[in-house]
């Protein structure tokens, strides 16, 4: 699982290029607008999915705070992807960018720090 917004694409980008062929999972990037959505190669299991900010249900009132539709795709995928049960089972990659956006960067280190307590209690 990879999440950011467009500042993060080069390091996206770098980490797209090291995924294996075989691997699966989920890319998020958080963008302005749809005109900002760009043709990512990945392996076929890997899904792209972009977030434009101006299209959600906020965007009448005004663009939703940066940062807020990375966190909750990141929390969607939590729940549904990730089981500690599993972990030492399963090779996987979390990375999380938009670190300036306080809410997400409170969100990796609580993520972080499950998954430390986890792996050393296993």
């Amino acid at each position: 699982m990879i999440a950011g917004d467009t500042r993060d694409l080069p390091a996206i980008r770098g980490l797209i290029a090291r995924i294996p062929d075989d691997a699966y999972g989920q890319i998020f990037v958080e963008i302005s607008a749809a005109i900002q959505i760009e043709h990512l190669v990945v392996p076929p299991g890997v899904a792209v999915n972009w977030l434009p900010r101006d299209a959600s249900v906020r965007a009448a009132s005004g663009l939703p705070p940066r940062g807020e539709m990375v966190l909750a795709s990141l929390r969607g995928w939590i729940a549904e992807w990730l089981d500690l049960d599993e972990l030492d089972h399963a090779h996987f990659m979390v990375w999380i960018g938009c670190g300036d956006v306080p809410a997400v960067g409170s969100f990796y280190s609580e993520v972080d720090s499950l998954l430390h307590r986890h792996t050393r209690q296993g």
